[in-house]
């Protein structure tokens, strides 16, 4: 059974809105969900609490979601102050000209921080800009879930976690390996720290993004984890500000979540946030719902229609007694006729003229 048009048109508006609030919700930035790690996750692996710390000692603090942003914000000739934190990549991997954008700010002299994780295909994510460096995360399922690291200048020593550690191209120039992890279990321990120096600037390199991490910085049981976490704020200081100096106002930090979104999605949100045109549908699709709405209620006249529900085998036999009710009463017979002439049914005519040749003796002698 076919259904009206203003059913299809509701149907269709209903169908618009359901797909276009999926799409909405799949665009939407993952950062306060888990493991994303983002300064908008509240979660025990997101960097919240890291960014509000920031945002507390009057760090310039700011967030790349997406390409324009580096355009836009950053250049060459700040890039002294400048401190580029890259978290472990949720979705997309770094392009060859992202990682290329990057290492050019760390040759003006940026610092940039990279932090690997404990799944493989994040790291992979992450190749493009350590390759050319001499540097590659590296994940040991058989390794312990922790491991202790000292860290010069740091009191207290660090735990990694996710069995994360690195690898170090001996043939390249200009690495060092900061700290190698301290685990009796593991009977060849690997770097968990490292720096690569690009020129004027560096790169730093981390085993795991926990070490920063809401659940890294404050541990679930302070009173037994207190001197953890005090390493951890002081290493997260440590790491902005190259191994030396105090955090202030003059440092610019830039936390890269580029590649939190796939870029199909990236370039939905930018379209939806700029320019009228997704405000304009939506106004046009809430419009849509009241107006099919209205064209469900029949109109003067209107036939009636086998896919409105409504049996219409019956509707000859409802003309015929109507004509026979308007010719008892003595309606004219010209009247009746066009009662009858509206049913579209041949049979309907005949029965009609039988009614009216019905003696009019009859509805007086009743009467």
């Amino acid at each position: 059974m076919n259904a009206p048009a203003p059913i299809k048109a509701l149907a269709l508006a209903a169908l618009l809105l359901l797909v276009g609030g999926a799409i909405l919700q799949g665009a939407r930035p993952d950062g306060r969900s888990d493991p994303v790690a983002s300064v908008d996750n509240g979660g025990p692996r997101g960097l919240l609490l890291w960014g509000l710390l920031l945002d507390r000692a009057g760090v310039n603090r700011r967030t790349w979601y997406l390409d324009d942003d580096v355009v836009t914000t950053m250049n060459t000739t700040m890039a002294k102050k400048l401190v580029i934190v890259v978290p472990p990549p949720e979705r997309t991997k770094m392009l060859p000209k992202e990682a290329e954008g990057l290492l050019a700010l760390a040759r003006a002299g940026a610092h940039i921080v990279v932090f690997c994780d404990g799944s493989k295909d994040r790291n992979d994510r992450l190749v493009t800009l350590l390759a050319p460096l001499g540097l590659r995360c590296d994940v040991d399922v058989d390794a312990p879930a922790r491991t202790a690291a000292m860290v010069p200048g740091v009191p207290g020593p660090i735990t990694i976690r996710d069995g994360v550690s690195l690898r170090l191209d001996p043939e390249k120039a200009g690495l060092l390996a900061l700290s190698i992890g301290d685990n009796p279990l593991i009977a060849d321990p690997a770097p968990v720290l490292a720096r690569a120096t690009v020129e004027a600037g560096d790169l730093t390199v981390v085993a795991s993004v926990s070490v920063v991490a809401n659940d890294g910085l404050v541990p679930a049981d302070p009173e037994r984890q207190s001197g953890a976490s005090s390493a951890h704020l002081a290493f997260a200081s440590w790491l902005l500000l190259g191994g030396g100096g105090n955090v202030d106002g003059d440092l610019v930090v830039v936390f890269d979540e580029r590649h939190h979104l796939t870029r199909s999605k990236a370039v939905f949100m930018k379209a939806l946030t700029e320019g009228p045109g997704a405000k304009v549908a939506l106004a046009c699709l809430l419009l849509l719902i009241p107006l099919s709405l209205l064209g469900l209620s029949p109109r003067k006249g209107e036939l009636l229609d086998a896919g409105d529900g409504i049996d219409t085998s019956t509707s000859p036999d409802r003309v015929t007694a109507l004509a026979a009710l308007m010719a008892r009463a003595g309606l004219p017979s010209s009247t009746a006729s066009a009662s009858a002439s509206a049913s579209s049914s041949p049979s309907s005519s005949s029965t009609l003229s039988s009614s009216r040749a019905a003696p009019p003796a009859s509805s007086s002698g009743h009467s």
